[in-house]
């Protein structure tokens, strides 16, 4: 970032309608927008009804958009019915978003892509029905996802660690999730690298009965450790569902409530079940070990 563009701060102000797209391609927009600064702070804005023209995600279009802002802080905003994602923030190392009311976006409510050195605590976010991920992270490090309070009625995946950007030490601990949208998944961690993640001490519910649903699904999560979480989940759903190659991986002290079972086809996984049966031997993969 330029660090001759420093210390600005934008407070209390009230945004809405805002296309965005007026004279550039329709990956640009936002109600707030951040780029190439230095020690910024958004804070107690209400944003409302932004990027309505927006058509593509390249220039980090949001209600509040962060690109190349290192050391940011978005706090205490409340971003309404934004119809691209809500907050997103991209290229920045260093950046707090806390304390923020995040409504009805229309793709994400937070975006994190190839940034560093991030947290994100004590947000409410609930969903529209067409929301695809409340939380979706790619190609970043060392961000921390804790103590936040999410609803879902969407119709993909509440949170979503994009691993073919590769992601490294992401820590998703203490958050309630509550989701009774129409997707497969609540929270997945997909192909590629997602490597020393941990996920710990979070509630998820997945209420939905649309066919075979899962509270948590990841594909070759290595070294991480997913502890002490609670999935409570409807009838005829995998509370749990690892596949591919898991070396180094834990899962361990977490509780499974309702009709539920774990399915894990995973290399490499260190398995200690707490309140549920075992699963067949068809359903873990030669290398892991159960107990």
């Amino acid at each position: 970032a330029d660090r001759s563009v420093v210390d600005i701060q934008i407070v209390n102000n009230h945004v809405e309608d805002i296309n965005g797209v007026n004279g550039v391609t329709g990956n640009a927009g936002a109600g707030i927008y951040l780029a190439s600064c230095f020690d910024c702070l958004v804070q107690g804005n209400y944003v409302k009804n932004s990027n309505f023209g927006t058509t593509g995600n390249s220039l980090a279009p949001g209600g509040i958009g962060i690109n190349d802002a290192d050391n940011c802080i978005i706090s205490d905003n409340k971003i309404v019915e934004c119809d691209y994602h809500a907050i997103t923030v991209r290229n920045t190392d260093g950046f707090t978003i806390t304390g923020n009311n995040i409504m009805a976006p229309r793709y994400m409510a937070i975006e994190v892509w190839q940034s560093s050195n991030g947290t994100i605590t004590g947000n409410r976010m609930s969903s529209a029905t067409n929301t695809e991920q409340m939380y979706y992270v790619k190609g970043s490090s060392d961000i921390v996802f804790s103590g936040n309070i999410v609803n879902c009625t969407g119709n993909y995946r509440v949170v979503d660690l994009d691993g073919s950007g590769a992601n490294n030490r992401l820590t998703i601990s203490n958050n309630n999730f509550n989701y009774t949208g129409t997707s497969n998944v609540l929270m997945f961690g997909s192909s590629g690298t997602n490597d020393y993640v941990t996920v710990k001490g979070n509630i998820f519910r997945n209420n939905t009965s649309n066919g075979t649903k899962r509270g948590f699904s990841c594909t070759a999560m290595t070294n991480s450790d997913i502890e002490g979480n609670s999935f409570i989940c409807a009838s005829g759903q995998d509370a749990v569902l690892t596949s591919g190659t898991c070396t180094g991986t834990t899962y361990q002290n977490n509780k499974v409530v309702g009709n539920v079972s774990i399915d894990t086809g995973t290399a490499g996984l260190v398995f200690t079940l707490w309140g549920t049966a075992a699963p067949t031997a068809a359903g873990y993969a030669v290398g892991s070990r159960v107990f």
